[in-house]
């Protein structure tokens, strides 16, 4: 007598999660306002979906300054243009953003 066939078929799921793209920015604001010449001034970049760790590179004009930091301080000097780069670290990012300030 002929012994039957079972199929077994095996299947597994795993649940996918599909997060948004996120737009990221970043302001830069200065602690007094207007700047006077001499005294020392200090931007604070504000980041939109910078993660949990963001990166910093502030420049005057084409040249890096500062650290790896929300904050630079420095004395101004008539004609600066201070920007500051952002790079998230978020898992789905639309680009890295720049804010300039003169």
């Amino acid at each position: 007598m002929p012994v039957g066939c079972i199929s077994i078929v095996a299947t597994s799921s795993t649940p996918t999660t599909v997060n948004p793209v996120l737009p990221v920015s970043v302001t830069i604001a200065p602690d007094i306002n207007p700047l006077c010449a001499g005294v020392t001034v200090t931007f604070t970049a504000t980041p939109v979906n910078g993660g949990a760790t963001p990166a910093y590179q502030w420049y005057n004009g084409a040249t890096a300054v500062g650290t790896n930091n929300p904050i630079y301080a420095y004395v101004p000097v008539n004609g600066d243009v201070i920007t500051v780069v952002l790079t998230s670290n978020e898992t789905c990012q639309s680009v890295v953003q720049q804010h300039r300030m003169q």
